[in-house]
């Protein structure tokens, strides 16, 4: 049964009783935003150890949302970040960089879903332009060289 359920069936099951937590939520890792988000990574910092669960889906919304990367200390100009900056700032090589390394903390085995559609297409009610879609793509063509 649970090989034909989609992952966000899986998450409701999961969600209804402690039984199905645990069959479900306690052998995969249900979804995944990609890159990490700075609260998964310090959720992996706060662990001593950390499992390798099979990872059924990996979303990359490419997010417009700010972060901060290194909190701000008193005095200090700390700036933020968001994934669509990471992946419009940085060559192509830096790129494959960081799609390897967090790549190499899952185990990819399982994976059934893939979701690279943008958050949005657009940037102040106009579409957005060829050279932040091509860095879109050329993101997305890494990511799916690296699965």
């Amino acid at each position: 049964l649970l090989l034909c359920l989609d992952v966000a069936s899986l998450e409701n099951l999961s969600a209804t009783c402690y039984y199905f937590d645990q069959l479900i939520a306690g052998k995969f890792l249900l979804a995944l935003h990609f890159p990490f988000t700075v609260g998964f990574i310090k959720e992996v910092m706060a662990d001593n150890c950390f499992e390798k669960k099979p990872l059924l889906k990996i979303s990359c919304k490419k997010s417009w949302e700010d972060f901060q990367t290194i909190p701000a200390l008193p005095g200090d100009i700390s700036e933020s970040s968001s994934t669509h900056k990471l992946i419009i700032g940085n060559s192509p090589d830096m790129m494959d960089y960081l799609v390897f390394s967090q790549m190499s903390l899952l185990s990819l085995h399982k994976l059934r879903e893939l979701d690279l559609v943008p958050d949005s297409v657009k940037q102040d009610d106009r579409l957005l332009g060829q050279r932040i879609m091509t860095s879109y793509s050329n993101f997305d063509c890494s990511l799916l060289h690296h699965i």
